[in-house]
Formats: structure tokens, sequence, C-alpha cells
């Protein structure tokens, strides 16, 4: 099995998989009650930045991005709890990826394989609780899975001497 190009690749804290890591929050958009959405250098998985984000009610940070070719696609992301009360869902449009508790204490992975449409797909970081749970998220990835490739000499063949 193989992979195609990193698609998430703005320049921003989450984006380290796609070589583009930057200062900023660029591409995700946090609801009106998310309390803190910010770039971190505090202690991230991969790179120099994270993404810290801190419930107010009822909170969520979103961002899209675009698929070209309907087809198989992995997305990752790695995610660890910080501190407060409440708890966080991944979901990639409408299945869920994963949830960030307070059991989630060191940086875990949360990965998702799915047929997607062409088109804009969500990435969405939900508050599942009315809280003031602190997380953070970082070496997010969505990629295509491929075919791969197989090497001329993995064939068998038969030779007469």
């Amino acid at each position: 099995m193989g992979y195609g190009p990193e698609l998430l690749v703005g320049a921003n804290c989450t984006d380290d998989m796609g070589g583009s890591e930057a200062n900023a929050t660029s591409g995700w958009a946090g609801s009106h009650s998310l309390d803190v959405i910010e770039s971190s250098f505090s202690s991230p998985y991969q790179g120099t930045y994270c993404l810290r984000l801190v419930d107010g009610s009822g909170a969520y940070a979103n961002r899209s991005v675009s698929i070209s070719a309907t087809g198989t696609y992995k997305f990752s992301i790695w995610a660890k709890y910080g501190s407060g009360l409440g708890s966080w869902e991944i979901i990639l449009d409408d299945a869920s990826v994963g949830t960030v508790s307070s059991t989630t204490s060191s940086w875990s992975e949360f990965t998702l394989t799915a047929e997607l449409t062409a088109g804009n797909r969500i990435i969405s970081l939900c508050s599942r609780e009315d809280g003031t749970a602190e997380v953070f998220f970082d070496a997010a990835s969505l990629r295509e899975v491929t075919a791969g490739f197989i090497p001329a000499w993995a064939y068998a063949s038969t030779t007469t001497l």
C-alpha cells in the first residue's frame, strides 16, 4: 500500500507533515464560544508548534480541505489532553475519528481510513461537554491511499537453464 501527496499543506501549526509548519492557526476557524484557539510552542508532538484549544461552551474548530478525486483516504492527527474538564471529539465529515479526554494525557495518534468523494471535506475538533478542557493537536495528515508500487523483481518468473 502506498500514499499520495500530503493534502494538508497550509502554513499553520498543525501542518508539519506537509513541511509547511508555521506559528499560525491559518485554515482553522473557531466557533464564537471557543475560549482559546492558538498556536502553541508548549511541548508539540513534532516540529516547533501545535494547535491549542480551550473549550468555552460547546466550542469547535473546523478546517476545510479540498479533495480532487473520489477515493480512499487516510486521515491522522496527534492529540493530547492538557487540563480542565470535558472531552473533545475529532470528526472527518460525519465520521468520528476518536475522542480526546483526560485519559489521553500523552500524545496519541488518531486515524481514520475512509472513502471520500471529490469536493470540500471538513475536519472538526468538537467539544463534547460544556467544560474547560484544554487540548493540543499536531501533525495532521490527509493522504490518498494508493495501490503502491511493486518492483519488477517481485514478480515470479520461471527460467530453464
